[in-house]
């Protein structure tokens, strides 16, 4: 976490936060735009945009996700619901690792033995 002029230290990103992050550097690495290339893009400084997208020590507006959004030509809602699907196959994921382990006379599991 990072501070910012008004010395609160930024907000860690939620699963969420990330899962939306890794949308947007999976879109941007589709078209092969580099950090660089897609601040340009969007007309925003490269340092902001690496703390807010790859670095995430600076949490991702929605101000900032529509700017980003359209410097990709994608719409912000698709970004949205990807890293929300994304999440659910995740979670559906360690939940049939969960049910494998049960099933096979092991013990439960936590999410931690997976990450």
């Amino acid at each position: 976490m990072t501070t910012g002029s008004n010395s609160r230290p930024a907000p860690a990103p939620n699963a969420f936060a990330r899962a939306v992050n890794a949308e947007l550097r999976a879109m941007a690495g589709r078209r092969t735009w580099s950090q660089r290339r897609l601040a340009q893009e969007a007309d925003i400084p490269q340092s902001t945009l690496g703390r807010m997208v790859w670095l995430e020590t600076r949490p991702l507006t929605v101000h900032y996700l529509k700017v980003v959004c359209d410097a990709l030509g994608v719409d912000p809602l698709s970004i949205v619901a990807a890293a929300e699907r994304t999440l659910r196959e995740q979670a559906s994921t360690q939940q049939d690792y969960r049910l494998a382990a049960k099933t096979e006379g092991q013990p439960d599991v936590s999410e931690e033995d997976y990450f």
